[in-house]
């Protein structure tokens, strides 16, 4: 027995075609998606390289620290992006205030 199929079949090369396109229009977002961040993340990178030596530079012309208390109050500061912010943003005789109260809140002193 013989069974009818309709003529209506699908084309599998036509098929292809439009998945190959729209394949290769999520790689081409995919990729643009990347650029984007690559370049926001070297943006910030260089940023926080630059504040990162101002904070070194700051802490280093406070003369009431010692070189020790200096590297300590560093790290606590540069470990956090928030703390970092917070100091860079604190008017310059806040900064003296600022460090005693990270080394004593984190035992250095």
């Amino acid at each position: 027995m013989q069974t009818k199929r309709s003529g209506k079949k699908r084309k599998a090369a036509t098929d292809s075609v439009g998945l190959i396109e729209m394949l290769g229009r999520m790689q081409d977002d995919t990729n643009e998606r990347l650029d984007k961040l690559t370049n926001r993340i070297g943006f910030e990178f260089e940023a926080s390289s630059k504040e990162r030596k101002e904070v070194v530079d700051i802490l280093s012309a406070i003369p009431e620290l010692t070189l020790v208390q200096q590297i300590d109050v560093a790290e606590i500061i540069l470990d956090k992006v928030e703390r970092v912010e917070h100091y860079m943003r604190l008017p310059e005789e806040s900064h003296l205030t600022y460090v005693s109260r990270a080394l004593e809140k984190h035992r250095h002193i």
